[in-house]
């Protein structure tokens, strides 16, 4: 296999596991929780989503995961078929 191949895998595969892994951790326990919670959760969503930066760190590791993808399937659609 191509070693170009192999890193653009291994990005894509682990890119999505943080990004589907991040938005459930986000979505099924830090929103609820905060919710329940209620108005005295804001600080700690202000400080994980403006200090911690998660927004930014979800946001790029969707976006390296895609771009691996993209460029995997360019690279496949390139190879010479035996």
């Amino acid at each position: 296999m191509d070693p170009v191949m192999l890193v653009l895998r291994i990005f894509h595969i682990v890119g999505g596991t943080l990004w589907v892994g991040s938005a459930f951790l986000l979505v099924r326990y830090v929103g609820p929780t905060a919710n329940t919670i209620g108005p005295i959760a804001a600080p700690f969503m202000i400080e994980m989503f403006k200090a911690r930066r998660a927004a930014r760190y979800v946001t790029s590791v969707a976006l390296i995961t895609v771009i691996a993808g993209w460029l995997t399937a360019d690279f496949r659609e390139r190879e010479p078929q035996i």
